[in-house]
């Protein structure tokens, strides 16, 4: 098969490139240069795409579907029973650097600059109080201390700086605090920071944000989130713990998609 589907698409690639050959048109611009580009994001094929890894899949260092290279932290973090209920959700949001210029993407929560390091309760006092433990207060969890030698659970602990961060919210002056455990997809990453490409003006990072690290859309994923989100709109990602959705991507809602798309590059 020719990869085209009418007689008119494949003079149209024809003629373009009789164009490139006319007026050599030359670039330095690598592939791995392009996927990262809006010309690549907006015409992604629409297609459906799995929230986990399927049954022959291994783990990638790109996402299955856009090709960019996906970034890994040496620790992540996770919010636990110390953590004030109302900043459990921290981690799933993308934070701007204080002091940060226009175009400079927000970054992940595991972003080093944004924490306090080894803060665990460690001292003696904590271990004195293990020993005082009664044997009738064991069920009572208000009277079990937290964080013990080695952290919550041998979990290490560390607290978020909200100083650090954009965020002008009051946090009543509390501990934000987050385990931190290793991150086992570290071998599977290249590292490096990108260009957002993704066309959408309501995005937390926008077209042509710098230093923008791209993560799964879950830890054994090989999708990233940008493009679970485009087909969580169109009815077109898989949730395993859900079950199959129902497949709603009409050639028409397809079309409006990218128009959506396109009409964000231009109010870039």
């Amino acid at each position: 098969m020719s990869g085209f589907e009418t007689q008119d698409d494949t003079e149209d690639f024809t003629e373009h490139l009789r164009v490139i050959r006319d007026f050599r048109i030359t670039s330095n611009m690598t592939v791995g240069q392009y996927v990262n580009t809006p010309w690549h994001i907006a015409y992604l094929p629409i297609s459906m795409e799995q929230m986990h890894l399927q049954h022959y899949e291994s783990f990638s260092m790109g996402c299955r579907r856009c090709a960019r290279a996906f970034y890994e932290y040496k620790e992540m973090h996770a919010s636990y029973s110390d953590t004030p209920i109302e900043y459990r959700q921290y981690p799933t949001r993308f934070w701007k650097r204080v002091g940060s210029k226009a175009h400079e993407a927000a970054q992940l929560f595991h972003e080093d600059y944004f924490w306090i390091r080894n803060t665990a309760r460690n001292d003696t006092h904590n271990i004195a109080r293990i020993s005082r433990i009664r044997a009738e207060d064991v069920g009572n969890r208000s009277s079990l201390p937290r964080d013990v030698p080695g952290g919550h659970q041998n979990w290490k602990v560390e607290l978020f700086n909200v100083s650090k961060t954009d965020n002008t919210r009051a946090h009543n002056k509390a501990e934000l605090r987050f385990k931190a455990h290793s991150n086992h997809l570290l071998e599977y990453a290249k590292n490096a920071s990108i260009v957002q490409g993704r066309p959408n003006t309501r995005a937390k990072v926008a077209l042509y944000d710098t230093g923008f690290k791209l993560r799964r859309v879950s830890a054994y994923s090989n999708v990233c989130m940008d493009c679970a989100a485009d087909m969580d709109r169109l009815g077109l990602l898989q949730r395993s713990w859900k079950g199959t959705r129902r497949v709603a991507g009409s050639v028409a809602t397809n079309e409006q998609m990218q128009k959506e798309m396109q009409f964000g590059m231009r109010m870039r």
